[in-house]
C-alpha cells in the first residue's frame, strides 16, 4: 500500500448500482483509507487516503473518476444547460485533472485520443445531445491541440452524468475492464454483474480457511470474486470453496472460467440434495433463479423452501447466507421457515430491475 497523502489527494467518485453505495463505501474506506464525503443514488464521493493504482482495484464499483464538479440543483428546465456550462467552465480545473489522470494512466504518445461521454436519465426540457454540446464546448478549450477526438476506445474520457436533479462530472480513471472484467468468460443467462457478486462476497464477511459454498454457481462469477477477495486477505491461504449447478453445461463453463483463479470443487448437483456434510460450510453466497429469465415464477416458492432447508443443513452454526433475488418475499418466507435469522437486506437496481440482497445467519 502506498503511504497516506492526507490533505493532498484529489476528490474522486465511484459509480455503483443504485442501492449498493454503502457496500462500495465500506470497500473504499478499507482498501484506500478513503474519506467518504457524500453518497448520492448511484454515486460515492470520496477522497482517497492515497492516490495510487489501487484505485483501479476496487471490486464493488462500476467505474472510478476524478471529480470535476457535482450538483444536486438541476431543475429539469432548459436553464440547466446554462448551469452545466457555468459549472464546467468555472468549477473544474481540467488541466490539473488531466495531469492527475496521467499519474494513474501515463501518457502513451503525443497524439492522445479523447472523447466525451454524457449520460442522462429522466425527462427534462432538453436533449442529451444539447447537454453534450454544452459540456464538450466548455472542456474543449483545455484539450491540448495535438490530441485527437474519437468516438470510442479513447485514452482519456470526460464524463457528465445527469440523473433527475443531480449532475456529476469528472475524468474517468478506470476503463471498461472494471465493469466488464469478465468479458472473456463464457456467460449464461441471468449471470451476475461482477460488482454485484463482489458486493455479495463482502457482505458474507469471508475469512481465510472458512469454507464457502455457491449451490447454484452458473458460470462461476461469485466463486471468482470469493477467490480474488480471499487472496487479497491472505495470499498464503488457499481458497476453500465449493460450487455446483443442476446444469452440467454450467459446471463445465465454470470450470473453464475459474481455471486461472484457483481450484474450487465443482459438481453437477441438485441444490436440494447437496453432497455436502452437515454443518460443514461457513458461508453460502448464492444467486438462485428468480423465476423470470430462468424458471417458472409459480415454482419458485416451493424451490426456495427446499433449498433454504438444505442450505441450513450444510451451514455451520453462525454460517452466513447471502442471496440475491427479485422475489424477496418468497425467499424471506422460505428462510424464516427453515430457521435462518435475518441480519440485513439491501435493495438495489440493475438494468432497471429491482432486486434484494439479503443476509441471513444460522443461529448457534
Amino acid at each position: 500500500m502506498a503511504p497516506k497523502e492526507s490533505g493532498t489527494t484529489p476528490p474522486c467518485y465511484a459509480m455503483v448500482h443504485h442501492g449498493l453505495e454503502q457496500v462500495a463505501s465500506d470497500e473504499i474506506k478499507e482498501k484506500l483509507d478513503g474519506d467518504i464525503r457524500k453518497t448520492l443514488p448511484g454515486f460515492v464521493m470520496f477522497r482517497p487516503g492515497y492516490f495510487h493504482q489501487n484505485l483501479l482495484n476496487l471490486r464493488t464499483t462500476e467505474d472510478v473518476f476524478l471529480l470535476a464538479w457535482a450538483s444536486g440543483a438541476l431543475t429539469k428546465r432548459a436553464s440547466d444547460l446554462d448551469l452545466i456550462q457555468k459549472w464546467t467552465t468555472r468549477e473544474a480545473d481540467w488541466s490539473k485533472l488531466i495531469a492527475l489522470h496521467q499519474q494513474i494512466r501515463p501518457k502513451k504518445h503525443a497524439r492522445m485520443t479523447f472523447r466525451y461521454v454524457v449520460q442522462m436519465e429522466g425527462e427534462r426540457a432538453f436533449f442529451r445531445r444539447d447537454a453534450r454540446e454544452v459540456f464538450a464546448k466548455a472542456v474543449a478549450r483545455h484539450i491540448p491541440p495535438k490530441w485527437v477526438h474519437v468516438d470510442e476506445n479513447a485514452d482519456i474520457e470526460f464524463w457528465l452524468t445527469i440523473d433527475q436533479t443531480t449532475a456529476v462530472s469528472g475524468v474517468r480513471l478506470s476503463d471498461r475492464s472494471m465493469r466488464h472484467r469478465l468479458d472473456k468468460w463464457i456467460h449464461r443467462p441471468a449471470s451476475l454483474r461482477p460488482s454485484v457478486a463482489a458486493s455479495m462476497v463482502r457482505l458474507a464477511k469471508i475469512r481465510p480457511g472458512d469454507p464457502v459454498l455457491d449451490p447454484c454457481c452458473g458460470s462461476g462469477t461469485i466463486l471468482a470474486e470469493h477467490m480474488i477477495q480471499l487472496k487479497d486477505l491472505d495470499e498464503k491461504a488457499p481458497p476453500v470453496c465449493l460450487g455446483g449447478d443442476i446444469e452440467a453445461a454450467a459446471v463445465s463453463e465454470a470450470q473453464s472460467n475459474l481455471r486461472s483463479y484457483g481450484d474450487p470443487f465443482l459438481a453437477n448437483w441438485d441444490s436440494a440434495l447437496l453432497p455436502v456434510e452437515s454443518e460443514s460450510i461457513g458461508k453460502i453466497v448464492v444467486n438462485p433463479p428468480f423465476g423470470k429469465q430462468i424458471g417458472d415464477p409459480e415454482e419458485m416458492p416451493d424451490l426456495y423452501n427446499v433449498w433454504s432447508q438444505e442450505w441450513f443443513r450444510v451451514g455451520k452454526p453462525g454460517c452466513r447466507l447471502v442471496a440475491v433475488t427479485s422475489m424477496h418475499r418468497e425467499l424471506n418466507d422460505a428462510c424464516v421457515g427453515a430457521g435462518w435469522k435475518s441480519e440485513k437486506k439491501v435493495l438495489f437496481s440493475i438494468l432497471g430491475q429491482r432486486a434484494t440482497i439479503s443476509v441471513w445467519i444460522k443461529p448457534y
